[in-house]
């Protein structure tokens, strides 16, 4: 369970890169996990930014054997959006393998989670099944047409902060997720929800 290390009673951040959870600053020693285990002990939604890029993210706590492992995932990314919909499908108060995803394909980055518990969990919200989700908005930017997920990403937070994290009873505290001196990169994938 968990990253396999780790003395008990600590909080441990990770970064999200290229399909794997990352231990440790870019200047530093980094280690790169393939999964991470253990009970779902928070999700708390904030304002993120890395080089000038600002989003809304959800912070994610991973509890084993005493040790907290905290991870942000963009909402509007392919980790956040296959993550938060997968979870809504978990027994938050049973213990899940969380495993990121990646891939280049046809000059597009793909980013998604594997989410087992038992057996792999489906996502709730999918393009072709929204179950209530808005669709992303088609919008003209100097002359560029992108996706708009602002709907989206404020639906999933409005969603859990409501039917969600009210039933945790170990959500990561605001302070200690604000006051987090974390390295990671930036969300960039663009694909259409």
């Amino acid at each position: 369970m968990g990253l396999g290390s780790g003395s008990g009673g600590s909080v441990c951040w990770l970064a999200l890169k290229n399909g794997k959870f990352v231990k440790g600053k870019k200047d530093e020693q980094q280690t790169e996990y393939t999964t991470l285990e253990g009970e779902v002990t928070g999700i708390e939604f904030r304002d993120a930014e890395y080089q000038g890029k600002k989003w809304r993210e959800a912070v994610i706590g991973v509890t084993d054997s005493g040790v907290t492992y905290k991870f942000g995932v963009g909402i509007g990314t392919g980790y956040g959006k296959q993550l938060l919909s997968k979870l809504v499908n978990a027994d938050l108060n049973k213990p899940m393998k969380l495993e990121p995803t990646y891939k280049e394909e046809n000059g597009k980055k793909i980013s998604g989670f594997f989410v087992t518990q038992g057996k792999a969990l489906k996502q709730l919200w999918t393009r072709d099944t929204p179950n209530g989700m808005p669709q992303m908005v088609p919008v003209t930017v100097k002359g560029q047409t992108i996706w708009d997920d602002t709907e989206q990403v404020a639906f999933i937070e409005k969603y859990y902060n409501e039917n969600i994290i009210p039933k945790m009873s170990g959500s990561p505290s605001t302070s200690a997720a604000a006051s987090a001196d974390d390295d990671r990169e930036a969300g960039d994938d663009d694909i259409p929800f």
